[in-house]
């Protein structure tokens, strides 16, 4: 089936998003749409998922979290039971074999949670499938094996867009390379390989201009005193991964990155630093507050998320989850209701239109406070997320997948301004799945 759209255009609000957009995506083939952060690629998407034998899967797949994959896979279908079965045992061990079908949403890890949507869409046989983002929370050796499944589905037909802001990955892994710039197409590249970044505002620069520090993992000894660490950490949940630290110790005015390949163990970590880990937790949490040391029993029931974000004093932790949709926001709220949390109450009505606006202006972002969030692009949202953190002049920031949906040029721009925070006094933890550079980081943890 192929896609074609003729002088399209679309605005939230006062801003636009698409204009003019004529495009054709053809079948057979796999198609990137190709743009930075903002570019309107998600919002293209967004519109051509809304033809009949089309099926999308989003950055941030929507699925219920209280149901299990199976579940969730079998939701809006109308296929018989018996064949049903049949066949998404065929699509599992196809494309994931290693996916409980009995598992709750809730326990998934990122990528398993990708491929609970991918094969909810594959089920249903669509004409043409959109990945907005696929690699951006697989480990490389599944995004290999997912192009080429990918490159199967193609041959025999179908039509696949690729939505995606790495030149890289569309240069390899495509046929066809449409470029998307501001709101309006620019480019269109036939063979993905003749693709040349000279004619494009494409950043050149690359991660791996920034090697990792030589003293990499525990070996690295504190230069200063520690603003909290946790000791002797076990936690065994029962569906996700299990996670075993001797010591996490955080330096005071430091950047201490955490790396773990995958999103498994970053996601039981960051459940337990936000006080919402409902599994046995065992451990020891040590914090510096007004120069003493104070000690706490890691468990369920001691460590919350109001205990967390008041550790050093009122509003004193600026929390960003990866989960940045539906954990750090919720696509229901404006930008305005998103950026002012804890602002208005039935006491103090504040301006939080104006404060919404100032957050807006210091993030960069192109957008009004009345916008819908979810209209924001992948990078917009986080960005104004830790803006809107910082707006609280927060002691310490635990920042979980901070180059989660940024193309290079931002992503080495958000690197540069974490590690800038660290100057003002700030003390930041990052915890990272994915390729943060450990030379914006002082002391790197790897398990």
């Amino acid at each position: 089936m192929e896609i074609k759209l003729e002088h399209i255009n679309k605005s939230f609000g006062a801003k636009d998003v698409l204009k003019d957009v004529s495009v054709n995506f053809s079948a057979g083939k796999i198609n990137a749409l190709l743009g930075e952060n903002g570019a309107g690629k998600s919002t293209l998407a967004k519109i051509i998922a809304g033809f009949p034998g089309v099926k999308i899967v989003r950055q941030e797949p929507l699925l219920s979290k209280k149901i299990t994959v199976r579940q969730n896979i079998l939701a809006g279908t109308n296929i018989k039971k018996t064949d049903f079965t049949n066949r998404l045992e065929t699509l599992q061990k196809q494309w994931c074999p290693s996916l409980d079908l009995n598992k709750k949403v809730s326990d998934c890890t990122s990528s398993q949670k990708f491929f609970t949507s991918l094969l909810s869409c594959l089920i249903t046989n669509p004409e043409v499938l959109i990945l907005d983002e696929p690699g951006r929370t697989l480990e490389w050796h599944e995004r290999r094996l997912l192009y080429a499944e990918i490159r199967n589905l193609a041959s025999s037909g179908m039509n696949i867009i690729i939505i995606t802001h790495s030149i890289e990955e569309a240069r390899l892994y495509t046929d066809t390379i449409t470029v998307l710039e501001q709101g309006k197409i620019t480019a269109f590249y036939e063979k993905s390989m003749d693709f040349d970044s000279s004619k494009h505002n494409f950043s050149t620069s690359d991660f791996n201009d920034f090697s990792l520090n030589p003293e990499n993992g525990n070996s690295s000894p504190l230069s200063g005193d520690f603003l909290f660490k946790i000791e002797d950490l076990i936690c065994r949940p029962k569906f996700r991964f299990p996670l075993e630290l001797k010591e996490l110790s955080v330096e005071k005015e430091k950047v201490t990155l955490v790396q773990s390949p995958g999103t498994g163990k970053i996601f039981t970590l960051e459940n337990i630093l936000f006080g919402l880990e409902k599994s046995s937790v065992k451990g020891k949490l040590f914090w510096n507050y007004k120069n003493k040391t104070k000690k706490k029993n890691l468990s369920f029931f001691s460590i919350t998320p109001i205990f967390v974000r008041n550790m050093f004093g009122k509003n004193s932790v600026g929390l960003v989850s990866a989960n940045k949709l539906f954990r750090s926001s919720n696509p229901d709220l404006t930008v305005e209701q998103m950026l002012t949390p804890v602002w208005k109450n039935k006491f103090f009505f504040p301006n939080t239109e104006k404060t919404a606006s100032d957050i807006i202006n210091k993030a960069q972002v192109n957008a009004c406070p009345k916008d819908k969030t979810s209209s924001l692009s992948g990078g917009m949202l986080q960005k104004l997320i830790l803006e809107r953190e910082l707006n609280k002049t927060p002691k310490l920031l635990i920042l979980c997948e901070p180059l989660q949906g940024l193309d290079n040029n931002s992503a080495i721009e958000m690197c540069r301004r974490i590690k800038a925070l660290t100057y003002s006094g700030k003390t930041v933890l990052v915890l990272s799945s994915t390729e943060y550079p450990g030379f914006f980081a002082d002391r790197i943890f790897c398990f």
